[in-house]
């Protein structure tokens, strides 16, 4: 049975830390002013606002989570790379190619839709190590003030025999990298590296649905924002808060199209209602409320149950589907 009620001056008071209630300038997004702008709200204050970044924002607290995988590897292997995203299966090849271990990181984030993406690794590591492994690849190079910029390809050049990087990557993650004083950043076109290094206009935090998304999921150590072109009039972000290992929350949120997020609310009761053995059912039990103008679905897993099952739920399409029908 679902249960529903009303989140009333919280959703206020959290999209308010999100988007932020100063009348100063965010300034230029240093390591040195941004470092301190930690969580989901920060990554939203740090990335540029774009249509590909509107689409999709991916925020993993590495040192929260690395936390929680040593408490209970099995249970937390879910949301494990949250915010690496396409570097998580090359973390070991990363470390033994460049001497960057992404674990002992402190934030991840992964922005925008392939081909048009960047990510950026939060955290202090040693820059000279890692820049004298990259330069012995024979990596083109250029200063940027404390920041070394670093092309290894053409826009979306896809090289996988004799790439720099082929034993490390893939495919195109390291055609452009920014190292520098607490942060390493990627992507596979130029333009949009500058995307997390050097915003310019609008930060995420300053797009309603993605500040509310961000606000109404609250204090989080991963965290998954998409506007599906299914339903790109809705944000559906999907969280995970765990204070502690014991501690452990999911968080779904829905933004509204229309505003009218009751309207929003029933049809997302009745669509779980009627999930029955479908994905979507493991979340029949959830709390269901409205926050503004976002409805929230607020599950506790089992002491025994892996967490990070929503973020698959929005990874394969299943929540997109309860709003987009």
């Amino acid at each position: 049975m679902v249960r529903a009620k009303r989140l009333l001056a919280v959703g206020l008071i959290g999209l308010l830390a999100v988007s932020g209630c100063s009348t100063e300038s965010p300034g230029e997004p240093t390591p040195a002013n941004v470092g301190n702008a930690a969580g989901l709200a920060g990554a939203l204050q740090r990335v540029q606002s774009t249509p590909e970044t509107r689409q999709s924002l991916s925020y993993g607290d590495v040192a929260a989570v690395q936390q929680l995988i040593k408490a209970d590897e099995r249970r937390f292997r879910l949301i494990d790379g949250t915010g690496l995203d396409h570097l998580f299966n090359y973390r070991k090849l990363i470390q033994e190619g460049i001497d960057l271990d992404l674990s002992v990181m402190r934030e991840a984030i992964t922005a925008g839709v392939p081909p048009r993406w960047a990510g950026i690794v939060i955290g202090d590591y040693d820059v000279a190590a890692v820049d004298k492994r990259i330069a012995a690849r024979d990596v083109p190079q250029e200063k940027d003030g404390d920041a070394t910029v670093w092309t290894s390809g053409a826009n979306g050049e896809i090289n996988l025999d004799s790439g720099p990087f082929q034993d490390m990557v893939q495919l195109s993650e390291f055609n452009n990298i920014r190292t520098e004083p607490g942060a390493f950043s990627y992507a596979p076109m130029a333009d949009a590296l500058a995307w997390v290094t050097k915003p310019e206009g609008q930060r995420l935090a300053e797009d309603e649905g993605m500040s509310a998304a961000a606000s109404c999921l609250g204090d989080v150590v991963a965290a998954r924002l998409v506007r599906d072109s299914n339903a790109p009039d809705v944000v559906v972000a999907v969280g995970v808060r765990a204070p502690s290992a014991s501690e452990v929350t999911e968080v779904v949120c829905f933004g509204s199209p229309n505003g009218d997020a009751e309207e929003l609310r029933a049809r997302i009761t009745t669509a779980l209602e009627q999930a029955g053995g479908e994905p979507a059912g493991m979340l029949s039990d959830a709390e269901v409320g409205v926050d503004g103008s976002t409805v929230r679905l607020v599950l506790t897993p089992g002491a025994d149950e892996p967490v990070g099952r929503t973020l698959q739920l929005l990874q394969d399409g299943t929540l997109v589907r309860l709003v987009s029908g």
